[in-house]
């Protein structure tokens, strides 16, 4: 039955956002379960809370390459967050520079991936002492 709930296109179908909203009670504080819950408000076409929970995922999990990735692709369908998704799937390209969807997206997205993403540093410190 919790398979046919989750049927329908992302139309609003009653018992998916307490399915998200279970998930979330059993690990309130978790990445993977903030992970989770994005995806499942971004199936349900809930632009907002997916936005604010893929947002709260990468605050606890830094480091997390699918969170990263998934966050910065969902962002590049929506309109005007353009820059965000830039930020986020240069974040996941210095995570994980082989993955091909991160490195298709960033091009669509205007960033030429390189060796000078994988600098989380915008400016690279330079190699010249300072003056005394």
């Amino acid at each position: 039955m919790a398979d046919q709930e989750f049927r329908g296109g992302g139309a609003e179908v009653p018992g998916r956002r307490a399915v998200a909203a279970r998930v979330l009670a059993a690990q309130p504080q978790t990445a993977e379960a903030k992970y989770i819950q994005a995806k499942a408000f971004a199936y349900m076409g809930d632009a907002d809370s997916a936005i604010e929970t893929y947002r709260e995922a990468t605050l606890i999990d830094k480091k997390d390459f699918a969170i990263a990735k998934d966050f910065g692709l969902y962002l590049e369908q929506i309109p005007g967050k353009r820059e965000d998704a830039a930020r986020q799937l240069r974040k996941a390209y210095q995570l994980n520079d082989k993955d091909p969807e991160v490195v298709a997206a960033l091009r669509r997205v205007g960033v030429v991936p390189g060796p000078s993403l994988k600098e989380p540093e915008p400016l690279a410190k330079p190699s010249v002492p300072q003056g005394p």
